[in-house]
Formats: C-alpha cells, sequence, structure tokens
C-alpha cells in the first residue's frame, strides 16, 4: 500500500491477462461497450436505420405486417415516388389547362357584359323613340 492507495501487483495482472488470453469471444457491443465508443455509436447508427426503415414501410403499407428486407421497402418507396411524381405531373397539368380555362371564361364573362351594356343602351333608346312617336 503506498500512500493509502492498493496497488495492483504484478501477479494478478498477469493471471488477468492469461484468463482473457484463451477467450476471443465477439463480444456484444449493446452490453459491453462503453457509450461514445465507436461500436456503440455504429449500433446507435444501424439501430436508427432500422427504426426509419419500420416507420418507412408502415407508411408505405399501413396496416399490412412490416417487411423485413429493406430492399423491398426501398423498392417500394421508389415505386410509389415514381407514382406520386406522375400524379404531380397530371395535376399540374390539369391545373394549367383549368387555369387557361379560368382565363377564357373571365374573357367570355366581359365581353358579354359589354354585350349586355349595349342592349341595355339600345334597348333604353328605342323605348325613347317609341315615346316620341306616341
Amino acid at each position: 500500500v503506498i500512500l493509502g492507495f492498493d496497488a495492483p501487483r504484478r501477479e494478478d495482472a498477469a493471471a488477468a491477462a492469461q484468463d482473457n488470453s484463451g477467450a476471443k469471444k465477439r463480444s456484444r457491443p449493446e452490453s459491453s461497450a462503453q457509450p461514445g465508443t465507436k461500436a456503440c455509436r455504429e449500433k446507435l447508427r444501424r439501430d436508427r436505420l432500422n427504426e426509419r426503415f419500420s416507420e418507412l414501410c408502415a407508411v408505405l403499407e399501413p396496416g399490412k405486417p412490416p417487411k423485413a428486407d429493406k430492399v423491398a421497402i426501398l423498392s417500394d418507396a421508389t415505386r410509389l415516388l415514381d407514382q406520386l411524381r406522375a400524379e404531380a405531373q397530371k395535376l399540374k397539368a390539369s391545373n394549367e389547362s383549368l387555369q387557361d380555362s379560368i382565363k377564357s371564361l373571365k374573357s367570355e364573362k366581359s365581353e358579354l357584359r359589354d354585350e349586355k351594356t349595349q342592349l341595355k343602351a339600345e334597348r333604353e333608346r328605342l323605348e325613347q323613340m317609341l315615346k316620341g312617336v306616341s
């Protein structure tokens, strides 16, 4: 004992090294890795990815059991995105067509208003002429 601290003895350290040298088992990161180590961070990254894949699968096919195959999930997501893009293009084209129709209808409405005003004026003129004749 030096200054009140127990120093490890060389014999104990050698015995511990001998015990660990024979066991080359791969340990599980979640149980033995210190937080912040590369293995622990990688495990957390994989867990987050797996969670996102589960969420994506649930969004793609609600009510169906989740798929375990990540390639299938990504294929479904790609297919759905392609369908949504095509639908968006159709809706854009439809919107442009409807906007053109609105413009033409507004112009026709304006023309009809002008014609109505002209017809009213002509009618009033004709009524004035009839009153003058009578």
